[in-house]
C-alpha cells in the first residue's frame, strides 16, 4: 500500500470511528445506568471482545515491549481521567456547553503536538481547523443558551473548566497512542480498556441493577463503540497526520447533532445550520489536503 493509499484508508477509518463516537450519547441515554457504570461495563465488554479478536488475529504478544506498556499505562490513565472529567462536567454545566468546550480538542491536539513533539504548523490547515471550531461554537451557542439566566455562574465555569481539561487529556491520548510502535490497534485498545476498567472500579455504583433492555445497549457500547471503534481509531492515528486527525474529529459533534435532529426532534436555528456547513466544509477540506498533500 502506497503512502497516499494508506492516508486515504486511514482517513476512512478515522471518519468511521468519529461517526460511531457521535452515536454514543444515544446508546448511553438508553442504558438507564449512571455514567460511570456505563463506562465501566463498556470497558469490561470491550475488553472481552478485543481479547477474542486479538486471539483469532494472532496479535497477542507482537509489539509488547516495556516502552509500549509505559505509554499505554499513561494513555489509559488519560483516557479514564478524560471520561470522568467530561461526565462530571455535566453536573455543573449544560451538556451543550460542556460538549462545545470538549470539542476544542482538535485545536488543542495541534498545539500540544507542536510544543511537545515539534510537529510542524501549517497556516492554511490551522485556519481551516479554526473555522471548524467556529462552526462548533455556532452549533452549540446558536440557540442563545447564554441568553437565559444562569443561577450560578461559578458552577457553569467549573463545568466548562472540567470539560476543557478533559479535552486536554483526550488530545494526550491521541499523541501517546501515536508513539506506540509495533502493536496492533486491537491490542492497544485491549490494554487501555482493561486498565481503564481497573481504574474505574472505585467509582462504580454497585446498587444500580441493569435491566434487560439496558443490557442490549451496554453490549453495543462495549462491542461496537469500544471494540470496533477503537480498532478503527488506533488504526487510523498511525496512518494519518495530526491535521487529518484534528479535522475528522469534528465529525464527532456533527454526528451527535444529526442524532439529536433525527431521533430527539431537536430544531436548529439559522446560525446552527451555518455552523454545521462550516464544520463539514472545513473538515473535509483539511482531510482532502492531507490525503493529496497539495499544500
Amino acid at each position: 500500500m502506497s503512502n497516499q493509499e494508506a492516508q486515504a484508508f486511514g482517513i476512512m477509518q478515522m471518519t468511521c470511528a468519529m461517526i460511531l463516537a457521535g452515536t454514543i450519547g444515544f446508546f448511553v441515554s438508553k442504558t438507564g445506568l449512571p455514567i460511570v457504570n456505563v463506562v465501566f461495563w463498556r470497558c469490561i465488554l470491550g475488553g472481552v471482545f478485543l481479547s477474542i479478536y486479538c486471539y483469532f488475529s494472532g496479535g497477542w504478544l507482537k509489539g509488547v515491549t516495556l516502552a509500549n506498556i509505559k505509554l499505554l499505562i499513561l494513555a489509559s490513565i488519560c483516557l479514564t481521567v478524560n471520561w470522568l472529567l467530561l461526565f462530571k462536567s455535566f453536573d455543573y454545566a449544560p451538556i451543550s456547553v460542556s460538549t462545545v468546550v470538549y470539542n476544542t480538542q482538535p485545536v488543542i491536539l495541534i498545539v500540544l503536538a507542536y510544543f511537545l513533539f515539534g510537529e510542524p504548523l501549517f497556516q492554511r490547515r490551522s485556519l481551516l481547523l479554526l473555522s471548524a471550531l467556529v462552526g462548533v461554537l455556532l452549533i452549540s451557542f446558536g440557540d442563545n443558551i447564554f441568553g437565559h439566566d444562569q443561577d450560578d455562574f461559578s458552577s457553569l465555569y467549573l463545568g466548562m473548566t472540567l470539560a476543557f481539561v478533559a479535552a486536554i487529556f483526550y488530545a494526550l491520548i491521541t499523541l501517546l497512542t501515536r508513539k506506540v510502535e509495533g502493536m496492533s490497534p486491537a491490542l492497544i485498545a485491549f490494554f487501555q480498556v482493561n486498565i481503564g476498567s481497573f481504574l474505574l472500579v472505585p467509582f462504580v455504583d454497585s446498587t444500580k441493577i441493569m435491566t434487560e433492555s439496558g443490557l442490549i445497549y451496554v453490549i453495543v457500547l462495549g462491542v461496537v463503540h469500544t471494540g470496533v471503534m477503537y480498532i478503527l481509531l488506533y488504526g487510523a492515528v498511525r496512518k494519518i497526520t495530526i491535521y487529518s486527525i484534528a479535522a475528522i474529529s469534528f465529525f464527532y459533534p456533527i454526528t451527535a447533532l444529526i442524532i439529536d435532529l433525527l431521533v430527539f426532534g431537536v430544531e436548529l436555528t439559522f446560525l446552527q445550520y451555518l455552523g454545521l456547513v462550516l464544520v463539514m466544509c472545513s473538515s473535509v477540506s483539511v482531510s482532502l489536503i492531507e490525503s493529496k498533500r497539495v499544500i
